[in-house]
């Protein structure tokens, strides 16, 4: 038997060291607690779980809350979700 994967939307954020990166991630996570290490990598605590997030990951928020996933995993699995008004008038291009 074969199965395909449901479509889900997530919001994510591509941790790259910046301080940009660092505002829209604090915000994504809200309560849960995320430290910036020296190294640039940041350590995530998520549901009592505590994870480790180099630059190149992305830190993505879906359903079932947060994942942290590879460079090359979330640019196959994933693509942009065109929001009205944000593009949309480009969309038949």
């Amino acid at each position: 038997m074969k199965y395909r994967a449901k479509p889900i939307e997530v919001e994510a954020v591509k941790w790259d060291g910046t301080s940009e990166a660092w505002g829209t991630l604090c915000a994504l996570v809200e309560d849960d607690v995320v430290f910036r290490n020296p190294d640039d990598t940041l350590s995530l605590e998520i549901d009592e779980a505590h994870v480790r997030v180099r630059v190149g990951n992305w830190i993505a928020r879906g359903e079932f809350g947060f994942t942290v996933i590879d460079d090359e995993t979330f640019a196959s699995t994933y693509e942009p979700v065109l929001e009205l008004g944000k593009g949309a008038e480009n969309a038949a291009d």
